[in-house]
C-alpha cells in the first residue's frame, strides 16, 4: 500500500534510485584501483545502452518522420453510426492497455468510462465494480446504452446476453448488434 504513490507518479522513485546507483558508484570507485572502477563504469554504461538501445533507435525512426497521423481506435467506424446511443465503457478487466485511448475517446463524446485512473491503486474497488457487472449480466439486467469491453480469450462470455464484436485485439459486447456500416 505504502508503495502505491510510485504508480501514480514513477518520477519519485528516480530520486532514491539515482543516489542509489551515484553512492553505488563512488563506493566502488574508493574500493577498487582506477582502470578497475572505470572498467565496471563502463561495462555498466554498456549493458544500460544494450537495454534501451532498441527502444531508442524505435523513437527515433518516429519522430525523424515529418507527419504523423493519430486516430483513436473507437473512431474507426465501429460506433459512429451509433455513437449517439452510447453513454460509456465498461471495462471488463483490470489491465488498462487501452485505457488511455479509450478515456480520450470518451472525453470528446461526453462518455464516461467505468474505471479510469491510471495508476489504479484502489484495484478492489475497480475488481468489485466489474464482478458486480458481471452479475448483473448473468441475471439479464443489460444496459442498452454501455459498450462492454472483453480483453481477447475472455471465457464464459457465451453466459452473458451481449452481441459480440471484434475490435482491435478486444470484443465488445452490446445489448443490440452493432450496425457499423459494414455488410
Amino acid at each position: 500500500r505504502m508503495l502505491n504513490i510510485f504508480r501514480s507518479s514513477g518520477r519519485l522513485i528516480w530520486l532514491p534510485m539515482y543516489m542509489i546507483i551515484l553512492t553505488s558508484i563512488v563506493f566502488l570507485h574508493r574500493r577498487l584501483k582506477g582502470r578497475e572502477s572505470f572498467f565496471l563504469l563502463l561495462l555498466a554504461v554498456l549493458l544500460q545502452w544494450i537495454d534501451i538501445r532498441e527502444y531508442a533507435m524505435e523513437k527515433g525512426e518516429y519522430f525523424a518522420k515529418r507527419e504523423h497521423k493519430y486516430q483513436i481506435m473507437w473512431q474507426k467506424t465501429l460506433i459512429d453510426n451509433d455513437e449517439q446511443r452510447y453513454k460509456g465503457f465498461q471495462f471488463m478487466y483490470t489491465d488498462n492497455d487501452i485505457l488511455l485511448p479509450t478515456a480520450y475517446y470518451a472525453y470528446l463524446k461526453d462518455m464516461w468510462v467505468s474505471n479510469y485512473y491510471f495508476a489504479r491503486s484502489y484495484e478492489e474497488e475497480v475488481e468489485r465494480r466489474i464482478e458486480q457487472c458481471q452479475k448483473e449480466l448473468l441475471e439479464g439486467e443489460v444496459s442498452g446504452d454501455v459498450l462492454y469491453v472483453f480483453q481477447e480469450g475472455t471465457k464464459g462470455l457465451e453466459n452473458y446476453p451481449l452481441h459480440y464484436t471484434q475490435w482491435y485485439g478486444h470484443i465488445v459486447g452490446t445489448r443490440d448488434k452493432i450496425d457499423n456500416g459494414k455488410k
